[in-house]
């Protein structure tokens, strides 16, 4: 199970991914669903493991989550977040040049 965590969140580079959100067209609503589920399924895995490894995972996984959220939980966060990445992507690619 924590290798299918892991492995999550390294192939998500978004928050819109982080979050399960396929479109960056979305409502407050449609952004606080995907975080209470995001959430419930973590915690769902989560009941089934335990330890200090699986408990600090767990905390790394949930801030990832609470982070996503706080940057696409209203439309002017998620305004200020698609300029930042837009932002990156155009250093990335002067930086290929």
């Amino acid at each position: 199970i924590m290798e299918e965590i892991i492995e999550f969140f390294e192939k998500y580079k978004t928050y819109y991914e982080i979050l399960g959100l396929k479109d960056q067209n979305v409502t407050d609503e449609q952004v606080k669903e995907a975080y209470d589920n995001m959430c419930m399924q973590l915690n769902g895995i989560f009941n089934r493991v335990s330890g200090e490894k699986a408990e600090k995972l767990k905390e790394r996984i949930q801030e990832a989550l609470d982070d996503a959220y706080r940057a696409l939980k209203t439309e002017y966060s998620r305004k200020n977040y698609e300029e930042l990445l837009n932002s990156i992507d155009s250093k990335s690619e002067e930086n290929e040049r």
